[in-house]
């Protein structure tokens, strides 16, 4: 299925000279190796918080497509406000494209809670392995994500708007699991 997705998506008709290599996803067998290790958590927790691990923290990723357009906010969601309905032990982190990073200033400073880090020194993967749920849209790194066997919520607030924009590879709603 993803040769066929990854044909369509660089026009391989056209271009011949690229071939596919199916030989897995050697990007995930980092989440895949560390997915249960408490000293990797441990490692990653203070890598990036510079701060003593506290087990009892659970993190949400919330992590968004990028757009073509230049948008001034990530979502509609009041992340503020969210942060403000769960209990305390909880932290977001939110993980912004590499060519949206102009947008870090606005989500660094949101609450002490809230967590935006510079690309430049982030690993998904190690934010993956740190966070208990993921948040995203239409990103990929749901796929990856769902490796760990952890919490998925999908916020799909604009679906109308980016699949005339952007388009879909497959219906998003039929490859979901809703659970009730």
């Amino acid at each position: 299925y993803n040769t066929q997705l990854l044909r369509s998506a660089f026009h391989l008709s056209e271009n011949t000279h690229l071939k596919i290599l199916e030989t897995g996803a050697p990007r995930n067998a980092y989440l895949l190796a560390h997915k249960n290790e408490d000293a990797e958590r441990k490692r990653i927790y203070e890598k990036m918080l510079n701060r003593p691990y506290n087990p009892a923290t659970k993190f949400i990723l919330f992590c968004p497509t990028w757009r073509r357009d230049n948008r001034r906010t990530l979502t509609q969601l009041d992340l503020k406000a969210l942060m403000a309905l769960l209990p305390d032990d909880y932290a977001l982190i939110v993980k912004l494209h590499p060519l949206e990073t102009a947008l870090r200033k606005y989500y660094a400073k949101l609450d002490p809670r809230i967590h935006c880090f510079f690309n430049e020194s982030t690993d998904i993967q190690e934010l993956m392995l740190l966070s208990d749920i993921l948040i995203s849209d239409y990103s990929s790194a749901m796929f990856d994500f769902a490796h760990l066997h952890r919490k998925i919520i999908c916020l799909t607030e604009d679906q109308a708007d980016y699949a005339q924009k952007i388009g879909f590879y497959f219906n998003i709603e039929n490859a979901l699991f809703y659970a009730t």
